[in-house]
């Protein structure tokens, strides 16, 4: 590196503006989620292991169980704005692991296998630096390393000594003074939910041991299918659960997408998920965008949509016009509404519509915009709609009650054991944006609600005496409420009759009064006639 700064001295403060640009752009205080994210990387194949992070007033810490330090991944974060991420990695030492240099002028890397740790000082660089263009200014810290005696350095640290007893990889970064409590903020404030998509990390432990103090955070997560339970233990304190759903697809991306992919452009499968909170999981006003953590943007789609977006360098922000970004939209949005019916409960048959976006509310961002018009398309075409058995339908197979009808006389509908089953489960009533967000679909297909006269003619097609007396008696009480449909219902032909089958409540309907009373029967003769409202 010293012979290349000799020859081309441009070089030099090339590469120390490369890193000023990370450390004081959005990746100046990301150095937690960017070692943990590249700790979880080191797991993959070794799944189930451990990644901790230690904060003292002297350094940062984090170690790791996985793979470890090798020299590609050495050689990724000597060099600048190069990545070897690959799949579903999240990142692997490329320019994220460069954020620290926002709060350490001596990164350090220990490795438990013999003569694999190494290190880097800026006053040391610069030295070495300035020995060939003396002039030098500005100058890079990681383009060069030197080697570290890691006994020694165990020998002299208590903690370091005890992380590499089990840790394959530990970073340590002595850190500036200032920069202390700031890491301590975002150690307490590291989301449990990271978990979500790294099921192959067995538990991260988060520990502050700043002013002789230990508070310890451990994650740890239970993987059954698609539930995850992710169980908090504090000390101080006591413990916590959460109960997630994450529904998975991988993707391979088009030659389209990868084209305006960027550094995400030689993954050949990558990783999209939706997260949501089951039953008794922590509720969100609005769901989120991640790139394996938080970003600024978020959606009124419930849960957590994640997958490697294309960013800024903020890692927060996700890029507009974006064919990468267009394309894992799409493939998120076929996602969730796939994952839909897998959120319908037997005892509430309609409870995932209590995660699909709020309708009427304009969404924050482009990509939120996009997703949910996305989303809503999808659901027009797809089994989005459970019968009255709780099957799934799509909107042109299963028909919509009309709006504002009484509970009781939905109950009295349903409760006939011959009733169609071609229509939507009463659940759908629950709260009102489940009933909003069902229209909404039936308006993307096309497809009518269907009219009060609609429903009781749909009761009364077995011809039964039964399912004849409960339309009856739905119509008689709506009369009585003075409903708003009563009278278009009073045309429903719902009323059974001897000789001319089913008829409507209005025309001249008359009882036999004889011992043969088996049904009703309409003639033109002036006898007794039925009541409208019909018996009940």
């Amino acid at each position: 590196m010293l012979e290349t700064y000799r020859i081309d001295p441009g070089l030099i403060q090339e590469h120390a503006n490369g890193e000023r640009r990370i450390t004081q752009g959005g990746y100046g205080d990301r150095q937690i989620y960017e070692l943990v994210q590249n700790g979880a990387d080191e797991l993959r194949n070794d799944p189930g292991g451990e990644i901790k992070v230690v904060l003292t007033r002297a350094y940062l810490y984090c170690a790791n169980e996985g793979t470890a330090m090798t020299p590609e991944g050495a050689d990724t974060i000597l060099r600048m704005s190069v990545s070897r991420k690959r799949g579903g990695q999240i990142g692997r030492f490329g320019v994220g692991v460069k954020s620290v240099l926002a709060v350490t002028d001596s990164p350090q890397f220990f490795s438990r296998e013999d003569d694999k740790s190494f290190g880097f000082d800026r006053e040391w660089a610069a030295e070495q630096i300035r020995s060939v263009q003396p002039s030098a200014k500005d100058v890079p810290v990681l383009r060069m390393a030197m080697p570290l005696d890691r006994d020694k350095a165990a020998k002299a640290d208590p903690i370091l000594a005890e992380l590499l007893s089990w840790a394959t990889t530990v970073v340590r970064l002595p850190l500036k003074p200032d920069q202390v409590d700031r890491l301590g903020r975002d150690l307490q404030n590291f989301p449990n939910e990271f978990l979500l998509f790294s099921p192959h990390v067995g538990t991260v432990t988060l520990e502050d041991r700043r002013d002789g103090k230990v508070i310890t955070r451990q994650i740890f997560q239970r993987v059954e299918g698609d539930r995850r339970v992710i169980q908090v233990d504090r000390s101080p304190g006591g413990s916590t659960t959460e109960q997630w759903r994450v529904f998975t697809r991988t993707h391979r991306p088009s030659a389209k997408a990868l084209g305006d992919a960027g550094e995400l452009h030689d993954r050949p499968e990558i990783d999209v998920s939706w997260a949501v909170p089951d039953r008794s999981g922590r509720e969100r006003e609005l769901g989120e965008f991640w790139a394996y953590f938080p970003t600024n943007f978020t959606t009124t789609l419930r849960g957590i949509v994640n997958a490697p977006w294309k960013t800024g360098e903020d890692r927060q922000n996700l890029y507009n016009a974006n064919a990468f970004n267009e394309e894992l939209i799409r493939v998120a949005a076929e996602l969730v509404v796939d994952s839909l019916p897998l959120l319908s409960r037997e005892d509430d048959r309609c409870a995932y519509l209590d995660y699909v976006p709020a309708r009427g509310r304009e969404e924050p961002q482009f990509a939120a915009t996009e997703l949910v018009r996305t989303i809503w398309e999808i659901a027009a075409v797809r089994p989005t709609l459970p019968d009255q058995e709780g099957r799934f339908g799509t909107p042109a197979e299963i028909r919509l009650h009309p709006a504002g009808l009484r509970p009781e006389w939905r109950e009295i509908w349903a409760g006939h054991p011959n009733r169609p089953k071609n229509w939507c489960h009463h659940s759908v009533e629950q709260t009102s944006h489940r009933r909003q967000s069902a229209e909404r679909i039936l308006r993307e297909a096309g497809v009518p609600v269907a009219s009060i006269q609609q429903w009781l003619e749909a009761l009364v097609a077995d011809e039964s005496p039964e399912s004849s007396a409960r339309a009856i008696r739905i119509v008689a009480d709506m009369k009585r409420h003075g409903h708003e449909l009563a009278e278009m219902a009073t045309k429903a032909k719902i009323i059974l009759t001897e000789s001319h089958g089913l008829v409507a409540p209005s025309p001249k309907v008359f009882r036999r009064s004889t011992g043969r009373s088996a049904g009703l029967r309409r003639r033109a003769g002036p006898e007794r006639r039925l009541d409208p409202t019909g018996p009940r």
